[in-house]
């Protein structure tokens, strides 16, 4: 695969979002909402010497309702409907899932400067694949998408996290940590359990707000424990940094934004002899990203 090209991207807001850290800028006290969008994204992989090309087109629609319940308490609920084909030569396979639900429970205190958050996460999504549906999984789930969906399938799961923002004059800033519990669920058609690993993530952001403008800066870093089959560690995902960078300029009908975003990853652990090893050669690239939209 030598050259990965952008297609098509639409949104109903036309936006292109990647940061991550959306939610280390606290803002309290608004009306509840709900917001939608729909993404559609057609991407082609070039094989060299002769290899046959690879097509992913996917289809994903987000969702996010934002409900507060009393003062400094406020429900959190996302979820996601998708449908992605994958055509490999003459082969194509078709994946479509609700994918995984969450809902957490946000509490803000010391003058809505600190956060604490727990929810569930549950197993609405797709388990049970073929190995033709893995190939699609497993890209679907890649950083280069402007969706990317890491799980479409999983069990019951557990997040917490906590974190705090400030503001001094235009400046907007924040962190958090949070730590996700990832229950076992069947990934295979027939398979045995499979549980894929917990995940801790740190974040941190910056905003620098104007009359018309802004410059927003979010970091975040991630580590994973080990994925098992029963209680047999077959693997692991190394870690992975990101830092993204987005600009934003209001007209007078509506907006342009800008986003450069740069995902540095760890080098994967396979299992060799009975035991997790680190990888000889990284497996996942490093990627930049570029973007922009205007609504």
């Amino acid at each position: 695969m030598t050259s990965r090209h952008v297609a098509i991207l639409v949104s109903l807001f036309l936006a292109f979002i990647m940061s991550p850290l959306a939610q280390a800028q606290i803002i309290y006290g608004t009306p509840p909402s709900i917001s939608g969008r729909i993404i559609y994204q057609h991407w082609k992989l070039t094989g060299g010497n002769g290899g046959k090309d690879t097509i992913l087109t996917q289809v994903v629609a987000p969702i996010s309702v934002y409900v507060p319940v009393a003062p400094h308490w406020e429900v959190h609920f996302n979820g996601a409907l998708s449908r992605s084909k994958l055509d490999y030569g003459n082969a194509a396979t078709n994946v479509s899932s609700i994918g995984l639900t969450t809902l957490r429970v946000f509490h803000s205190f010391s003058e809505d400067r600190l956060f604490a958050a727990a929810g569930v996460i549950l197993p609405t999504g797709k388990t049970g694949y073929d190995p033709a549906e893995t190939a699609v999984t497993q890209l679907i789930a890649d950083d280069f998408l402007a969706l990317p969906l890491k799980q479409l399938g999983g069990g019951f799961g557990l997040i917490m996290q906590v974190g705090g923002a400030s503001q001094y004059e235009w400046l907007l800033y924040g962190g958090s940590i949070g730590y996700t519990y990832a229950g076992s669920y069947t990934y295979l058609k027939d398979g045995d359990n499979y549980n894929p690993g917990d995940e801790i993530v740190v974040q941190g952001s910056a905003s620098a707000v104007g009359r018309t403008s802004s410059l927003d800066l979010d970091l975040s870093y991630k580590l994973y424990t080990a994925d098992k089959i029963g209680s047999e560690q077959i693997f692991k995902v190394g870690g992975i940094a990101s830092a993204v960078l987005t600009g934003k300029y209001n007209f007078h009908n509506g907006m342009l934004s800008a986003t450069l975003a740069e995902i540095l990853r760890s080098k994967n652990s396979l299992q060799f002899g009975g035991a997790l090893r680190t990888e000889d050669r990284q497996s996942n690239a490093n990627k930049t990203i570029l973007g922009g939209s205007i609504t």
